[in-house]
C-alpha cells in the first residue's frame, strides 16, 4: 500500500503503460488486539533466536537506504518517511543506527525494554561466529580509542615543546642582542683606549 505522499507513483505508473489493479473499495481493518498479538509472536521469536533479530535488522537497513537511493526521489521523498512507523513495521527490538537516520527525528517507536546482547543464536555455529566477530569489533574500538588517546597525547605535547621553542628563541634572542651590545661595547671601549694612547703618544 501506497503512503499519502506517495500517490503520485499511481501516475507515474499510468504514464509507463502499466495497469494496475485495485484493491477491494473497502477493506476490513485489522483489529489492534490481533496486531498486537502478531507483535508479541514476532518479538517471542526473537527473544529465543538472534538470527530473527539480525535479519530484522538487515531488511530495516536495506530498506531505509533503497528507499532513499530510488530513483523517483521526487516521489519517494527520505525526508518524509514515518521512521518510527516503518521501524515498527519490522518488529525491531531497537532501531539500528545508521548515516541514512542520524540526527532524523523519530516518533512513535516501540522500543521493547530488552537487552537483545544476552539473546543468543540457536544455531552453536553462528553463536560462534557472533562472538569472534564481537571480540574483533571490541579489540578494534580499543584499538582505536588507544590510538586516538596516543594521537591527542602528541599534540598536547608538540603544542607544549612549540611553546617552550618559542620561548628558547626569546631567550636566545635577548642573549645574541646582549652579546652583540657586549661585544660593541669592548670595541668602544678598545677605540676609546687607542685614541687615547696615540694623543698621549703625540700621534696625529
Amino acid at each position: 500500500m501506497l503512503l499519502d505522499f506517495e500517490v503520485a507513483y499511481l501516475g507515474y505508473l499510468e504514464l509507463k503503460k502499466i495497469n494496475v489493479g485495485k484493491l477491494q473499495d473497502k477493506i476490513e481493518e485489522s483489529k489492534s488486539s490481533e496486531n498486537e498479538k502478531i507483535r508479541n509472536e514476532i518479538m517471542e521469536l526473537q527473544k529465543n533466536d538472534r538470527d530473527v533479530i539480525e535479519k530484522g535488522k538487515s531488511a530495516f537497513v536495506s530498506f531505509m537506504r533503497s528507499y532513499k537511493e530510488h530513483d523517483l526521489k521526487y516521489i519517494f521523498k527520505h525526508e518524509n518517511m514515518d521512521i518510527g512507523d516503518t521501524a515498527n513495521s519490522f518488529f525491531l527490538f531497537r532501531i539500528p543506527r545508521v548515516k541514512e537516520i542520524l540526527g532524523k527525528k523519530i516518533d512513535g517507536f516501540k522500543e521493547t525494554k530488552i537487552n537483545f546482547e544476552d539473546v543468543k543464536f540457536v544455531d552453536k555455529n553462528q553463536e560462534s561466529q557472533y562472538l569472534q566477530k564481537r571480540e574483533r569489533n571490541q579489540q578494534r574500538r580499543e584499538e582505536k580509542e588507544a590510538y586516538l588517546l596516543e594521537q591527542k597525547k602528541k599534540y598536547e605535547e608538540k603544542k607544549k615543546a612549540k611553546g617552550r621553542s618559542k620561548s628558547q628563541r626569546k631567550k636566545r634572542n635577548l642573549d645574541d642582542e646582549r652579546k652583540n651590545f657586549d661585544e660593541f661595547t669592548e670595541e668602544e671601549r678598545l677605540v676609546k683606549k687607542l685614541k687615547k694612547r696615540s694623543n698621549h703618544l703625540g700621534v696625529v
